[in-house]
């Protein structure tokens, strides 16, 4: 019996030992491999285990892309002639002082309607004249170091020719060497920068916007804080 007993006993053992055996030998599973092709617009499908699951489509709006930027590179007015048919002007002074300079108005125009000359060249002397000009009743420029006003010449929308020696584009900026030549035969010239704002009709809006504080250092007064807006509405010829 106990013979029977240490028989039985010994196939078990030599029976496990082979099964444990043949699991080492078993291979190993690879792990789950996923597979993923996305699209945009279309259903993106993802490859699990051999498997294909459908997912819902990416939308491109919600897809972001870091090197993107709106900063337009390139002047629209480039190689045309615009006709101003707005040109707008507001100067808004403390008026605390009985100074000439101390002063508020305002007014707005359109200039082309007043005046068919009223355009703005960017395209190599449009008029044959030697330069690229523009006409318009509005005094351009950017306040000066001494912080006075930049009132529109005597207070009001004068005709002023300007030729445009030269000028650059760059980040909605644009920038003009101007010359104006008075009537007494004197020849002025000075830069200005001006903002640039593009609209979806193709028309475009030239922004100048100013402020300052003019001390008067020998008068018992405080002197004129002011600030300045113009600007001009352009259209296509």
């Amino acid at each position: 019996m106990k013979k029977y007993i240490l028989s039985l006993l010994t196939i078990l053992i030599v029976f496990s030992s082979c099964q444990k055996e043949d699991d080492l030998l078993q291979p190993i599973p690879p792990n789950p491999t996923t597979q993923i092709n996305n699209t945009v617009n279309t259903d993106t499908t993802v490859t699990l285990n051999g498997d294909t699951i459908t997912l819902q489509a990416l939308e491109e709006d919600f897809l972001i892309d870091n090197n993107t930027t709106n900063t337009s590179t390139s002047f629209i007015g480039e190689g045309k002639t615009w006709k101003i048919t707005e040109s707008q002007f507001i100067m808004n002074c403390s008026e605390l002082t009985t100074h000439h300079q101390d002063t508020s108005y305002s007014f707005t125009t359109n200039p082309y309607s007043l005046n068919s000359a009223s355009t703005i060249s960017f395209n190599d002397d449009h008029y044959n004249l030697g330069e690229d000009i523009m006409t318009v009743n509005v005094y351009l420029r950017n306040v000066g170091t001494q912080l006075a006003p930049t009132h529109a010449v005597d207070m009001e929308p004068k005709w002023l020719t300007y030729y445009i020696d030269s000028y650059s584009y760059e980040a909605n900026k644009l920038s003009m060497d101007l010359r104006v030549i008075w009537c007494n035969g004197q020849t002025i010239e000075w830069p200005v920068v001006m903002d640039v704002t593009e609209y979806s009709d193709g028309t475009i809006r030239l922004e100048i916007t100013n402020n300052g504080h003019l001390p008067f250092p020998h008068v018992a007064q405080p002197g004129v804080t002011w600030d300045s807006y113009l600007s001009l509405l352009l259209e296509e010829i």
